[in-house]
C-alpha cells in the first residue's frame, strides 16, 4: 500500500510505503513528517487539506492533531471516488507498470518512486483544473456516479 500527497503549486509530493494496514497513528506519522517537509508553512494556515473518509483520517488522534495545528480539513462526502483527484493518479501509475513483473516488493516500490516522480506538474494541474466539470457533473447526476 502507499500514501501520496499533490497539490496544485507542486505536483507530486511525497510518496510513503505503508506495510501492513495503515492505522491513525501511521497515518499521523505520514502527516506530520512527509508532508511537512512537502509544505514546510503547513503548520498555520494557507493550505486547505483534503482526506477521504478511511478509518484513519477520521480516528480522534488524528483529528485532534489538525486541530491543535489549525489545518483546515475539507469535509468530504463518503464514497465520492468521482470527485477525489488522487485516483486519477493511482490508475495512471497502474497504466504505467501495467504487465510488468516485478520478483519482489523492494522492486515494486523502486518502480512506482519512477512512476511517482514522472508524473508533471501539468498533470496534477489538469486535474485540479477538472474539479469544477467534476462537480457539476456529480450534481447533475443526482450524486451517483459520473464519467470522472
Amino acid at each position: 500500500m502507499v500514501w501520496g500527497a499533490i497539490s496544485y503549486e507542486r505536483g507530486v509530493g511525497p510518496l510513503a510505503r505503508v506495510n501492513g494496514t495503515l492505522d491513525g497513528e501511521e497515518y499521523l506519522h505520514i502527516v506530520r513528517y512527509r508532508l511537512k517537509k512537502y509544505h514546510p508553512g503547513l503548520y498555520g494556515g494557507g493550505l486547505i487539506y483534503q482526506e477521504g473518509n478511511a478509518r484513519p483520517h477520521k480516528c480522534h488522534l488524528v483529528q485532534d492533531w489538525f486541530d491543535e495545528k489549525d489545518i483546515e480539513v475539507m469535509d468530504w462526502p463518503p464514497q465520492s471516488p468521482d470527485l477525489n483527484i488522487i485516483e486519477d493518479i493511482w490508475n495512471l501509475m497502474k497504466f504505467k507498470i501495467k504487465g510488468q513483473v516485478f520478483n519482489t516488493e523492494d522492486d515494486l516500490w523502486k518502480m512506482l518512486l519512477k512512476v511517482w516522480k514522472g508524473i508533471t506538474l501539468e498533470e496534477v494541474r489538469k486535474l485540479y483544473d477538472s474539479l469544477p466539470r467534476r462537480v457539476a457533473a456529480l450534481h447533475a447526476a443526482h450524486g451517483s456516479h459520473t464519467k470522472y
